[in-house]
């Protein structure tokens, strides 16, 4: 198996989109509680999920579907992975970025009690029609990967899921501000 590949964070600006993100927030209360639930990044654990859009925006299910600069992730508090489908048409590429535009359109609302459910194993817990972050970028990722079955995943379940296909995804770069 190949190293994935460390990039800058000028590298890192520059990746085309889409392309599925997993975040390491290494400071902060809440993500240090999710690393303590999930017991740390050692095991290739993440916190968060999102999408690159196009180079330098990404589209994230905050406490709404928002989106922001890239760089915001790359200011030496994040750990980052991009990850590409190998086969992603350009029809895929499409229906991808049109799927993100209209979720920034609407604002989607955080489901608090979805990732409350998640953490004490009632993972059907939750609002109607909201989404945690990783609940967002997997049904986006469902789009063009029917393949994709985990209803409520964790953006560990979703690195799970690519890593185990590396006939399918692909590892676009990774950023560890330690590295810088």
């Amino acid at each position: 198996m190949t190293a994935s590949p460390r990039l800058t964070r000028a590298q890192m600006l520059d990746l085309p989109g889409p392309a599925l993100i997993l975040t390491d927030n290494l400071t902060g209360c809440f993500p240090w509680l999710i690393r303590r639930w999930q017991r740390g990044h050692a095991q290739g654990l993440y916190q968060h999920a999102l999408w690159l859009e196009s180079a330098g925006s990404v589209v994230s299910q905050d406490w709404r579907c928002t989106r922001y600069r890239l760089a915001e992730y790359l200011t030496g508090h994040h750990r980052v992975k991009m990850v590409v489908g190998r086969r992603w048409s350009d029809e895929d590429r499409a229906a991808i970025r049109k799927a993100l535009i209209a979720a920034v359109r609407h604002g989607g609302r955080y489901n608090w009690p979805g990732i409350l459910g998640k953490a004490i194993g009632w993972p059907g817990l939750g609002w109607p029609g909201r989404q945690y972050c990783s609940e967002f970028a997997g049904a986006v990722l469902r789009l063009v990967d029917q393949g994709f079955m985990t209803p409520h995943p964790t953006p560990s379940d979703i690195n799970a899921y690519t890593k185990g296909l590396p006939h399918i995804y692909g590892v676009a770069g990774v950023y560890d501000p330690h590295d810088d």
